[in-house]
C-alpha cells in the first residue's frame, strides 16, 4: 500500500496510508466555486490542500495555451489581502453541492454550519 502526502487541516504535511484515505467524488471547477488545486507542480505545490475561491478565467501562456482561474487564497492571516494566483483548470476540483432539500449525514450536518474545511 503506497502512501500519499496530505495537507492537514493545521496546515502540516503528513504521509498516510493510500488504504486510510477515502476518494470524495468531485467536479471541474466554475467561476465562483470553492475549489481545490491538485496535481500542481513547482513553487504552486504549496497550495495542494488549500481552498480557494475561483474567479474570472484566464489564459495560462505556453505552449501549449491553457485556461484557468485566478484564484484567491485565504491569507493566513485576517488582516493580509487575499493572495491570488492563476491556475490552470485542469488542476482546480470542486466537491459536488446536494440539491436544495437534499437528506444529508449526519456528519454533513454537523459540517455544514461552518463549511468543510479539511
Amino acid at each position: 500500500d503506497g502512501g500519499c502526502s496530505m495537507r492537514l487541516a493545521n496546515g502540516t504535511e503528513a504521509l498516510r496510508a493510500r488504504s486510510r484515505i477515502l476518494p470524495l467524488p468531485t467536479q471541474p471547477a466554475r467561476q465562483g466555486d470553492w475549489a481545490y488545486p491538485v496535481n500542481l507542480q513547482g513553487q504552486q505545490a504549496q497550495y495542494h490542500g488549500s481552498k480557494g475561491l475561483c474567479g474570472l478565467g484566464g489564459i495560462i501562456s505556453g505552449p501549449p495555451r491553457r485556461q484557468g482561474f485566478w484564484v484567491s487564497f485565504e491569507p493566513s492571516d485576517e488582516t493580509l489581502p487575499p493572495e491570488v494566483v492563476l491556475i490552470d483548470k485542469d488542476n482546480l476540483v470542486t466537491l459536488p453541492v446536494p440539491a436544495a432539500g437534499a437528506v444529508i449525514t449526519p456528519w454533513e450536518a454537523r459540517h455544514s454550519a461552518g463549511g468543510l474545511s479539511f
